[in-house]
């Protein structure tokens, strides 16, 4: 069964299967997670590219060159930011996660995190770093961010604490 995600055709898939197939040009990529909780995901090129003011905002500020931007939507609606910074291999960066409030603690970060992760893999990373920063200090400290990370293994390498690494297994 197809559907319309902004004017991009998605696969919809039941149960817990997972599509997967990434593209860097602006095609749609597909991804379920959750059950029948479908996300579609699309590379950005332009903030033009986003109906959310705040997303498009995210977008102008992690913007450079070296960024691959990808929109996440939940039937239809943009619910996320992913940026990620190609630095090239051995190890790559992760710019920016970010979901908008009204989804967050549902699971979207995680699986955003894990796609960023993916990149990486198929790009030829054997880590990625980051840097976490809350930029909703109100609901979640940095220090809540963190520990997010920890659980999903990332171990701080530098002395200040401010950016962390994770090591990756090959596909």
């Amino acid at each position: 069964m197809e559907e319309a995600v902004n004017g991009h055709e998605g696969l919809v898939c039941e149960g817990r299967v997972r599509c997967m197939a990434w593209s860097y040009d602006g095609e749609t990529v597909r991804n379920l997670v959750r059950g029948e909780q479908l996300l579609t995901t699309f590379a950005i090129s332009a903030s033009e590219d986003l109906r959310d003011f705040c997303l498009r905002e995210r977008y102008r500020l992690g913007y450079s060159p070296r960024t691959k931007t990808f929109a996440v939507l939940r039937e239809g609606v943009e619910i996320g930011l992913l940026i990620y910074e190609d630095w090239g291999p051995p190890q790559g960066y992760i710019y920016e996660v970010f979901v908008l409030p009204e989804f967050r603690g549902k699971g979207v970060g995680a699986w955003m995190l894990a796609q960023a992760e993916r990149i990486a893999r198929e790009l030829g990373c054997t880590s990625v770093k980051l840097e976490p920063r809350s930029l909703d200090r109100l609901q979640h400290t940095n220090d809540a961010l963190i520990s997010w990370y920890e659980r999903k293994g990332y171990v701080q390498c530098d002395q200040d604490g401010s950016k962390w690494v994770k090591s990756l297994s090959p596909l």
